[in-house]
């Protein structure tokens, strides 16, 4: 890094956001990228910047990385040779914890790469969904089929299975735990807010008459039964961890292949990509509350963090709109008392104001927001500063890369 660069974002950190230039700029035929300063109110003020692409000409990926890498990184391998890529968006948020486990696991509540699970979401989740270069947004229950082995099986998420009246499983039901079951408390007395597990809800406990399946991903990326327990499997040692009939689960054998079928109503198959989102965003401002409530996991106090006005965030959203999907960042700081983002009813009302959307849903909330495009034949990224490295002490960072993340969504010739 140049030291002029060093000598900018240390000037950056330490005073915010920087007011922008309005601009509008078309990068192609397809995409026209936008940038502004945005008021919500008089004494507080965030940055815009989003992206209008011609969704009927281009092609979209959904990209999942092996590691956590900035977007940056994630779209410059993505674009060459090959593939001229235009713009690229953080497309999930969910992380582990900031303590540097190691292996690196896949942090969602879905997670499907190429056909393969990676992730079975615990709890019904809006879902982007990304087969043969078009994406679409599909809210999906947490139940389905899947096949251990040579049997096919109805698979439940752990949520949906616990607010069920009859805890009664067929030997035809499997029950999924997945790491969005894990809770998290903020780390006391630490500057970046940084979390750690609550150890309690990182192990699932076995019923009389049942038996778990841990379940974790061999070399080639595939999902394998890697443990059978009577007692209790711990979220953090598998991919995800199932629960059978104890008569059912003596027949399964260690190392049997764990291959999905279904979502819902839908199928699943070779070539499909697919991430939880955070949450919808209605068309109508009253019923944003109502869809937060169904869609977004409560906290141990029973709280749903979105829905409060105090909430106030960094945004990440996709949007459909005609015949556009709109790539939309909204960037803030969040130790800045006037730059500490908009809450989710700020959200909505200015984006009802610029785009007629049909569907929209946020991708990302807080400092891992960003939007990457190409512009006079460079790669740049807009977001504020973030962290690059949570795992030690001291973490580190730069105002170029950015934090990492495990996905993204690209739009490419």
């Amino acid at each position: 890094m140049k030291s002029n660069d060093e000598q900018i974002i240390k000037k950056l950190a330490g005073d915010g956001l920087n007011f922008l230039k309005k601009e509008r700029k078309k990068l192609s035929k397809e995409i026209v990228f936008y940038q502004e300063t945005y008021f919500p109110c008089k004494d507080r003020f965030v940055n815009l910047y989003w992206v209008e692409i011609e969704k009927k000409k281009l092609k979209f990926a959904l990209v999942i990385s092996p590691k956590k890498k900035p977007l940056i990184e994630i779209t410059r391998k993505f674009g060459y040779p090959n593939k001229k890529l235009l713009v690229a968006i953080n497309a999930s948020n969910f992380y582990l914890s900031d303590n540097g486990r190691k292996p690196q696991i896949y942090p969602y509540n879905l997670c499907i790469n190429n056909g393969r699970v990676l992730q079975f979401p615990s709890n019904d989740r809006i879902t982007l969904i990304e087969k043969n270069g078009k994406i679409s947004l599909r809210f999906l229950t947490a139940e389905g089929k899947i096949k251990i082995g040579n049997k096919y099986f109805r698979w439940i998420g752990a949520t949906n299975y616990n607010n069920r009246k009859k805890k009664s499983l067929s030997s035809s039901e499997v029950v999924i735990w997945g790491l969005a079951d894990i809770r998290f408390t903020y780390i006391p007395d630490s500057k970046r807010r940084a979390k750690k597990p609550i150890t309690q809800t990182t192990y699932v406990n076995c019923p009389q008459g049942k038996l778990l399946l841990g379940v974790n991903l061999n070399k080639e990326g595939k999902p394998y039964i890697s443990k059978k327990n009577v007692k209790k499997l711990s979220l953090l040692d598998y991919a995800f961890i199932c629960m059978v009939k104890k008569s059912v689960g003596r027949k399964i054998k260690k190392g049997e292949i764990v291959k999905l079928v279904s979502v819902n109503n839908f199928k699943v198959k070779k070539g499909c990509n697919a991430v939880s989102l955070g949450f919808t965003l209605p068309k109508q401002f009253k019923e944003i509350k109502n869809t937060l409530v169904k869609e977004v996991r409560k906290s141990p106090e029973g709280i749903v963090r979105p829905i409060e006005k105090d909430f106030m965030k960094s945004w990440s959203v996709i949007l459909f709109a005609g015949s556009k999907v709109i790539f939309f960042l909204v960037d803030s700081f969040p130790f800045k008392k006037n730059q500490t983002g908009l809450n989710i009813y700020e959200l909505h009302k200015l984006l009802s104001k610029k785009f007629n959307f049909t569907e929209a849903a946020v991708c990302d909330a807080g400092q891992s927001s960003k939007i990457c495009i190409k512009k006079n034949e460079e790669y740049q990224v807009f977001g504020n500063l973030h962290y690059i490295d949570f795992t030690g002490p001291k973490p580190k960072w730069n105002g170029i890369n950015g934090r990492a993340i495990t996905s993204a969504l690209i739009a490419y010739y």
